[in-house]
């Protein structure tokens, strides 16, 4: 099932159908009997489903959050101090059983452990949680405010009590106090200021438009809208209701909250609230519900309690930096592929997304191997997306981040609030090592990461002495996500009389990209499918394109070949492998005829100019192209520039510009004026561009506001910015230049510059004639 904007509905998938593969023994202990209680109550396995002792957890529908939950309850029921590690290596009941056995005699859990959070007292001064923390960093930081945003938006058919929805809203405000508390920085720290209820209608937490008589462009206006405005943190409710009325019987209701005080998690126990809250105001009565087991203020202070200080060697915080630090010490400074656009020093953060589903061959088979392979899905894709950022540029050593649900203590289920950790976890691979050996090790990182999933992401980063900055996220810029479809709460929105359909909401209209790629898998009953948001910043939707078509690639060679080493996954996109073997073939393919003698890279594109004006020469990451025709229109007018510049013949002119039309216009001008072009990539580091620009003496450099802001203090010549708008204006013109003098097949093409791994680059000189008899 679909939402309206194409992705998957993960509240719509159906249940999975649980069937189990166990020997059939029966609890015979105790602690046996005990523990397939729990099984069944965390795996909501209904009393006909036969469960056995020796039944695998992850089999029957678990994953890392369920098993987050299992721990939880174990420890509450036996008094224990198990890590959910213990859930992967101990999955059945018997195995379990006898983990928790194997503790009774041990020494006592420390007094900080034994702390229920319930009985936690709040100070004056309420701290926020360590996951707070660090979204009000990321906010002090700048960027836009609807970067963690969290939207719900539903389509709801019905007369819709507009006053009991209200009442509803203020119902759940006053229940989940998450989503009443401002952050107030105290003393160069955040803190959790909680705003009394009766304070909270004249916020206006609820607004009800009446759209009737507007089309449908303007209801997901308004929409859009909302979900776009952001929240000043020590100022705004963290929760936005607005109701719109499209019709007599059509609403859409759009709930946006900020990232501080919710996760995907409690969205569901939000929903589900705000149904039983509707449902008794309709009749003009109070909800009632059972006490929640603790608050989330209370929560953030037990946090603090039980992990205790980073620099006290004793803590249980100080253990699990250290952890941290062995694990990411010497990682890569970035974990991405190759971008397109160098990074901007004042990201726009603007962000697009692409949709993918997996062929059910391709689930069929991961699964098999990961179940053979004693693996989780979760390493499994991890595992697959490593690899594939290696094969497209990150490198061999590849740091993703991923985030955890972190409801480690019995009673937080049903709390409202945001408990999400993000762990960076690092994999280490080598051309020769199979997708299997990637895959295993993968496991052995998630599993080790899960052990020490306590230590705050932003502790991590202050550990590795690491500052956040602007433009990139520390550790990592590739985040993943894997959602089991059976952590998703199947119910919607229940209203009396409602009917309601979730839409979904992709980042553009967020208009904000967390990070530098952010990739989800859901993975359900139905198949796997995901999708895959990109910072427009850096890449192109080509670009975006190829890593989605590459991942799948390493999916299904991990299907049917899990054996297969890195080095022989073929890398190459499938129009790159046609485009190949056409020009293989040579020129007979293509039927074009190619004149050699006294023939320049110019002479070439004028002929086929002539031959084929109106046939396409250039199509562009946004879908713009290019004839011939305008392409020379384009050229002419970037010769017109350049020659204001003083560019002549043999001269040699540096172009620092991200793959584009401007890219193909700027280079092809430079050849039509006979002078030689120096290509120089705008991801290069500025030391090794200054090298480039220093040997090849440019007499002009032709690059773009963000080359120039990153590349400016290497630059000392004259320089055409193509971005300035003076210049734009001239490009965007008709001109025709007058050339002094066209190129000689003599005359030097380009200067192409080595990689400089043995030293300094080198330059080399590529006349016309050498590029046209190659």
């Amino acid at each position: 099932p679909t939402t309206v904007n194409g992705k998957v509905d993960t509240r719509a998938l159906p249940t999975p159908d649980i069937t189990t593969t166990g020997t059939g023994r029966t609890p015979n202990t105790p602690t046996e009997h005990t523990l397939t209680h729990i099984y069944r109550d965390v795996l909501h396995l209904d009393n006909d489903t036969t469960l056995t002792v020796d039944d695998n957890f992850f089999h029957l529908g678990g994953h890392s959050l369920t098993a987050t939950r299992l721990i939880a309850r174990t420890n509450a029921q036996f008094g224990t101090a198990l890590s959910l590690r213990t859930a992967f290596d101990s999955p059945t009941v018997a195995a379990l059983a006898t983990a928790v056995d194997s503790t009774a005699g041990s020494s006592p859990v420390s007094s900080s452990e034994r702390i229920r959070i319930a009985d936690v007292e709040l100070p004056e001064v309420i701290p926020a949680s360590y996951e707070q923390q660090s979204l009000w960093v990321i906010d002090q930081l700048g960027g836009p405010k609807s970067q963690y945003v969290v939207p719900t938006v539903l389509r709801l058919t019905g007369s819709l009590d507009t006053t009991a929805f209200t009442a509803a809203v203020h119902d759940v405000v006053e229940r989940h106090a998450t989503l009443r508390t401002l952050l107030v920085e105290h003393d160069g720290e955040p803190t959790q200021a909680i705003v009394p209820m009766d304070e909270v209608p004249a916020r206006a937490c609820v607004q009800v438009s009446d759209l009737r008589g507007t089309d449908r462009t303007q209801v997901d206006d308004a929409i859009a809208s909302v979900v776009r405005t952001g929240f000043d943190l020590a100022v705004d409710l963290p929760i936005r209701v607005t109701v719109l009325r499209v019709d007599d019987t059509r609403w859409a209701v759009v709930i946006a909250v900020h990232h501080h005080a919710i996760d995907d998690w409690s969205t569901s126990a939000m929903l589900s609230a705000l149904s039983s809250a509707y449902s008794a105001r309709v009749d003009n009565v109070a909800p009632q519900w059972s006490p929640l087991s603790a608050s989330y203020a209370q929560y953030a202070v037990w946090q603090r309690t039980v992990l205790g200080d980073g620099t006290d060697p004793a803590s249980e915080l100080a253990a699990h930096l250290d952890y941290w630090r062995s694990t990411l010490a010497d990682a890569p400074d970035e974990s991405i592929i190759t971008p397109d656009r160098p990074r901007r020093t004042h990201p726009t953060h603007e962000g697009r997304d692409v949709s993918f589903v997996l062929d059910d061959d391709v689930v069929t088979g991961i699964r098999s191997v990961a179940e053979a392979h004693g693996v989780s899905m979760f390493a499994l894709v991890h595992a697959a997306t490593a690899i594939t950022a290696s094969l497209l540029g990150a490198g061999t050593d590849v740091v993703i981040g991923s985030p955890v649900g972190g409801r480690t203590e019995d009673g937080l289920e049903d709390l409202v609030g945001y408990f999400v950790n993000t762990l960076p976890l690092r994999h280490r691979m080598s051309p020769t090592d199979a997708l299997s050996d990637v895959m295993a090790a993968s496991h052995r990182t998630v599993l080790d990461g899960f052990a020490h999933q306590s230590a705050p992401f932003e502790h991590i980063t202050r550990s590795l002495n690491i500052s956040r900055v602007a433009n990139r996220t520390p550790v990592f810029q590739i985040l993943l996500t894997h959602i089991p479809v059976s952590s998703v709460n199947s119910d919607v929105l229940s209203l009396t009389g409602i009917t309601a359909i979730s839409t979904d909401v992709d980042v553009a209209e967020l208009g904000a990209a967390k990070t530098d790629l952010e990739l989800d898998f859901v993975d359900g009953p139905e198949g796997i499918s995901g999708y895959l948001t990109y910072s427009t910043d850096l890449f192109s939707h080509n670009t975006i394109d190829r890593f989605v078509e590459m991942l799948v690639r390493v999916l299904g060679t991990t299907a049917t070949r899990p054996d297969t080493r890195v080095s022989a996954i073929d890398a190459r996109p499938a129009l790159d492998e046609e485009l190949l073997d056409l020009w293989s073939t040579g020129s007979d393919a293509t039927g074009l005829e190619i004149p050699t003698t006294g023939a320049t890279l110019d002479s070439l594109i004028r002929n086929q100019i002539q031959a084929t004006p109106d046939a396409i020469a250039l199509v562009d990451d946004t879908g713009t192209a290019l004839t011939y025709a305008q392409f020379d229109t384009r050229i002419d007018a970037m010769t017109a520039v350049l020659l204001d510049t003083g560019v002549r013949r043999g001269d040699r002119v540096a172009v620092i510009l991200p793959r584009s039309i401007d890219l193909a216009a700027a280079l092809h001008a430079v050849i039509r004026l006979g002078a030689a072009y120096v290509p120089i990539d705008p991801n290069y580091p500025t030391e090794r561009v200054g090298h480039i620009i220093t040997d090849a003496t440019p007499t002009t450099v032709v690059t773009d506001s963000a080359g120039f802001a990153t590349h400016r203090t290497t630059v000392s010549n004259s320089v055409v910015v193509i971005d300035d708008p003076k210049t734009r204006a001239a490009l965007d013109s008709t001109t025709t230049a007058s050339i002094p003098s066209p190129p000689a097949p003599g005359d030097t093409a380009y200067v192409i510059f080595t990689s400089g791994t043995t030293g300094r680059p080198k330059g080399v000189m590529v006349s016309h004639a050498a590029i046209v008899n190659l």
